[in-house]
């Protein structure tokens, strides 16, 4: 089984922002689970100072709570175009058009 070449560039041109979404994810859930507090409030100023040192690292983490959000927000990411998409569409067909004279 061969590939085609423009096939295989446009299944890696689709992938990429998954893959860039769930990087940035994966990042975020690691300046999260890092940051020092027992609760959200107490998490979201060391969360803060945590993003430069997250996002300084090139290596995503591999610890299941970062790889959940870097999942999350790639499939949220992706969705919420479509949602933005159906939204303007169903407003289109909802109004009445006025009719000119």
């Amino acid at each position: 089984m061969q590939i085609d070449t423009r096939k295989l560039k446009k299944l890696i041109i689709k992938t990429i922002p998954y893959v860039a979404f769930s990087y940035v994810g994966n990042l975020i859930g690691f300046a999260y689970r890092t940051a020092e507090g027992n609760g959200f409030q107490e998490k979201l100023l060391p969360f803060m100072s945590n993003l430069g040192v997250a996002f300084a690292r090139i290596f995503p983490s591999l610890h299941p709570f970062d790889l959940l959000i870097g999942l999350g927000l790639a499939v949220r990411s992706t969705a919420l175009p479509y949602g933005a998409v159906k939204r303007i569409l169903s407003r289109m067909w909802t109004y009445p058009v006025p009719k000119t004279m």
